[in-house]
């Protein structure tokens, strides 16, 4: 991705609900992206340039027979994995010939360009690039017959394809490279970004999928199609406030590993509703990879009722699915 600006910057029985009970990636990529300086404080954000809205309507500038099962693939993770945040992509078809009527992904596959995107931040819509007569805001890698050895393997072709996917739409919504964090233990791109300058209200997450050193090692084996936990807790500080009240679905299977964790966070109450289940909700804020919400469903407030206090709870994301 190059763009022209500087960055510092349950088949369970039961899933949990965190209760509130006091008084109150990177994606490993095989060739680095490139960035230009340019102008903007993003040194004092862990978001460029966030958009002022939260839905973002997609396209496919190509919509070849050849690609479609990729495409669908894209389609998929995306929306799986963005459904846990509260921003909603939507769309996907063939673009018109209106530039502004969604946001063009354009698919292609040479040896001397990287997936990216034309902006980062709310400007990729007003600063669309153009190549060959085609203009678009993203471009997406398919196939990596041109370029990349590793992606080639059919072993790791599919987590090139989706974990790609989930950086750039994370560089569309204002996201920065994690490894420039200022705490940053990545060195193996010291030579290409700055790093430290990006000073983030959140911690360091070397599982983002921001973070080219995600896993601990610049190797595909270690890739996930996910975003992680820090990564949700970091939508929902910028795009809460374009949620307000909505609803969410527990969609997680509570594994042990998961379990443990959510038992280390503060405060530690829990109350279990089943997979599948919905309730609606006010998104207060975020706590330690947490969102702060205040529970307006009745049933859940029933079931809940020793544990709530004043109807505030803690949810961890990667439970749930969310919708207005």
């Amino acid at each position: 991705m190059r763009a022209r600006h500087s960055y510092p910057i349950a088949m369970v029985a039961a899933a949990v609900i965190v209760l509130y009970a006091s008084c109150g990636g990177g994606v490993l990529l095989e060739q680095q992206e490139e960035f230009q300086s340019g102008s903007g404080n993003s040194e004092q954000a862990v978001f460029y340039q966030e958009h002022k809205k939260r839905r973002f309507k997609m396209c496919w500038i190509q919509d070849s027979a050849a690609t479609q099962p990729q495409r669908d693939r894209v389609k998929q993770v995306v929306l799986s994995e963005y459904a846990k945040t509260p921003i909603q992509f939507y769309g996907f078809g063939t673009c018109t010939d209106d530039i502004d009527a969604a946001y063009r992904i354009h698919i292609f596959d040479n040896p001397t360009d990287n997936p990216r995107v034309a902006e980062v931040g709310r400007s990729i819509k007003t600063r669309p690039m153009t190549t060959d007569g085609v203009t678009w805001h993203m471009r997406l890698n398919l196939s990596f017959e041109e370029r990349g050895t590793l992606c080639k393997d059919p072993r790791y072709l599919d987590n090139c394809i989706t974990s790609n996917a989930l950086h750039e739409f994370g560089h569309l919504l204002g996201r920065v490279h994690e490894h420039a964090h200022r705490n940053s233990t990545c060195v193996d791109f010291r030579h290409k970004e700055r790093i430290g300058r990006f000073r983030s209200q959140l911690p360091y997450d070397p599982d983002s999928i921001m973070n080219y050193c995600r896993g601990g090692d610049y190797t595909y084996a270690r890739i996930t199609r996910r975003l992680s936990p820090g990564d949700l807790s970091a939508f929902w500080m910028v795009y809460g406030k374009h949620f307000g009240t909505g609803y969410a679905r527990v969609t997680h299977r509570e594994g042990t590993a998961i379990k443990r964790k959510i038992l280390t966070q503060q405060p530690r109450e829990r109350c279990a509703l089943s997979e599948g289940s919905s309730f609606k909700f006010k998104y207060l804020g975020t706590y330690d990879n947490h969102i702060k919400v205040k529970i307006l469903d009745p049933h859940v407030q029933k079931a809940c009722a020793s544990k709530l206090r004043w109807n505030m709870a803690f949810l961890y994301p990667d439970h749930f699915s969310f919708w207005k």
